[in-house]
């Protein structure tokens, strides 16, 4: 199976999850035929942009023949394209997070005790796999190789979800790659390190906050009759097709200290966060946070979240969110010099001159 391509299984359970819970669960199948209600935005590669349509043909498989789409014999019965909108892989600032800080950042992980310890416990099988693939990845080896781990995994993984019959080295090897990705993961997504914040900062925060801003832009918008607020008044879906990655790192800028939410697991294929705005009598607004994910039932994570342990109105989930806001921008906040304050608690271990 081609690395990067989506499963049936996967996208069969996301078509469904969406239709339980987007809906039936939020009663929303009255607006599927209103596009300019709902909009999603992928990152460009093939497993991501199938998720993207998979997760509309979720919302609007409803649609009507000749009204939402064309009514010709050989069209797709039920089938209405919906625009994904996306940018180059390596020009995401949204949805893949990276700049230069984050990079140097993610080199100072190879010399945390945590890496040193995950190396230490797991590098004769990493080499042995190496020997097997014909894919070097040692500890000396460039460190953008370690990526290989991630790779091979995400190929036998896939074939196993897909009820194929993996190689009898994969079978013999199986639990101890799961193993070792289970460290792996948190080391780079920013659960369990020291410098941990800063990386969910990096990583994620982007996306988080552009979230908040929807949702507070949303409820400003809700009895403000003025020309720019038309957009958002009836805009009921905005959604983010990326990686499991992506998912581990939204986890880290929720205060969680495992990589799938209470699992320390890689998130499963068609995994998917679902962050809520609801409105009360009172005109309050509050949030509710649920994880969908491929066999198992929707849970609503909202307490677990660190500063919603009682529950998230709108205003408290912005407040414990700020750690993680960059500021001014993005921009300006990648060309801050490396840690010319922050405080490290394995200091010793890195060799840092702050400028």
């Amino acid at each position: 199976m081609r690395y990067g391509v989506m499963v049936i299984e996967a996208l069969l359970s996301l078509f469904q999850m969406i239709q339980i819970k987007i809906i039936l669960g939020l009663d929303l199948c009255n607006l599927c035929r209103l596009k300019t209600t709902h909009e999603i935005r992928s990152t460009d590669s093939d497993r991501t942009l199938v998720t993207a349509m998979t997760t509309m043909l979720g919302l609007y498989h409803n649609g009507v023949a000749g009204n939402d789409y064309p009514n010709v014999e050989g069209w797709p019965v039920g089938y209405v394209p919906i625009p994904i909108h996306t940018l180059p892989f390596g020009g995401d600032p949204l949805l893949w997070a990276y700049c230069e800080r984050r990079k140097n950042i993610s080199l100072l992980v190879w010399e945390t005790p945590e890496f040193k310890t995950f190396w230490n416990r797991h590098h004769k099988f990493i080499e042995k796999l190496g020997n097997i693939t014909g894919l070097k990845m040692t500890y000396e080896d460039d460190h953008e190789k370690s990526f290989m781990l991630f790779k091979i995994w995400d190929c036998l993984n896939s074939e196993k979800i897909a009820g194929l019959k993996l190689p009898q080295w994969a079978e013999e090897n199986m639990k101890d790659l799961e193993a070792a990705m289970s460290e792996w993961m948190p080391l780079w997504g920013g659960q369990d390190i020291d410098i941990e914040t800063e990386m969910a900062r990096l990583s994620g925060g982007n996306l988080l906050w552009q979230i908040i801003d929807r949702m507070q832009k949303k409820a400003d918008c809700f009895q403000n009759n003025a020309s720019e607020c038309d957009s958002y008044k009836n805009f009921k879906f905005y959604a983010f097709s990326a990686h499991d990655t992506t998912i581990s790192i939204q986890f880290s800028t929720y205060g969680f200290k495992t990589i799938n939410y209470k699992e320390n697991s890689v998130p499963e294929s068609s995994a998917c966060i679902l962050v809520e705005l609801w409105k009360r009598d009172d005109n309050t607004f509050y949030v509710k946070v649920h994880y969908l994910r491929l066999g198992r039932e929707i849970q609503d994570i909202t307490n677990d979240i660190v500063g919603c342990e009682n529950g998230c109105k709108l205003d408290e989930f912005k407040k414990r969110s700020l750690k993680y806001k960059l500021v001014p921008n993005r921009e300006e906040a990648c060309k801050v010099t490396l840690f010319p304050k922050t405080k490290i608690k394995h200091e010793d271990d890195f060799k840092l001159a702050a400028t």
